[in-house]
């Protein structure tokens, strides 16, 4: 572990990494959190491949020393008996004693296994300034549609704007896209161009449009350098009356922030 901490201006650091990038993990009096990045659960301690949870359950676990002798017979048992070795990128990994002593560390700091299967507390609901949902259309028939004006969502997050007003953020997708649904509605119907003022610090982002439930189309998405940006737009064929712009985010796609579209007729 020697090689892997350092300070800078009284700080004890650790450099470590997650996917696609590395990050910082700082000791406070509260322990071991994660800087410029995310939860340590979901990467690994750099040079001694520590998995982030097997990490911060070791160092919370060694706060508590007369019940950490625990988890150090266990390990010493596993090593008399030759047991299969722990791969500490893997929580629970090696055998039985090696397995035992993992699991010592949760029982010292309090986390079960079986609270991995507790549900979290409910987030209290957003206020959204009314100013936010409006949809405003000009004189020249060009609409402004705020990003908080959906009809319909999943898997996004609502967050206030550095500048003012709020934003929708689309985080990095996994297996469960985001989505969020607009509706909107046209005096007349022909071709229009749909641009949206965006913010990224990732390449390689992408939403998934559908309208009036046709095949979706690719909206590419520039890296903005974490500045807001317009994106290239898109022609959509929309009809008179009610239209719903239906959003999904991308496979693998990073994430981005979206602070509003502009829906204008050619």
């Amino acid at each position: 572990m020697k090689k892997q901490l350092f300070i800078i201006i009284g700080a004890i650091l650790t450099a470590s990494v997650c996917y696609g990038h590395t990050w910082v993990c700082q000791w406070s009096p509260k322990g071991w959190t994660s800087s410029l990045g995310p939860h340590l659960n979901h990467g690994h301690i750099a040079d001694d491949q520590w998995c982030g949870e097997v990490f911060l359950l070791d160092t919370q676990a060694r706060e508590k020393p007369d019940e950490y002798k625990k988890v150090l017979r266990a390990q010493w048992i596993a090593e008399v008996l030759d047991e299969e070795k722990a791969d500490k990128r893997l929580p629970g990994s090696g055998g039985f004693w090696e397995s035992l002593a993992s699991e010592q560390r949760r029982v010292i700091v309090g986390k079960h296994a079986s609270d991995s299967n507790s549900k979290p507390e409910p987030k209290p609901d957003v206020k959204i300034p009314v100013g936010d949902q409006k949809i405003v259309v000009s004189k020249e028939g060009i609409f402004t549609i705020p990003a908080l004006a959906y009809v319909d969502s999943g898997k996004i997050l609502l967050m206030k704007s550095h500048d003012k007003g709020m934003q929708l953020h689309v985080p990095r997708q996994g297996k469960e896209l985001s989505q969020f649904k607009y509706t909107v509605n046209l005096q007349k119907e022909g071709k229009y161009q749909l641009s949206a003022k965006v913010v990224t610090l990732h390449n390689a982002v992408k939403l998934m449009l559908s309208v009036n439930n046709s095949p979706p189309l690719e909206m590419r998405i520039p890296y903005t350098l974490g500045k807001w940006d317009i994106c290239k737009p898109v022609v959509l064929e929309l009809k008179k009356g009610a239209n719903t712009l239906d959003f999904s985010g991308y496979a693998r796609s990073n994430g981005l922030s979206i602070k509003q579209f502009t829906l204008s007729p050619m």
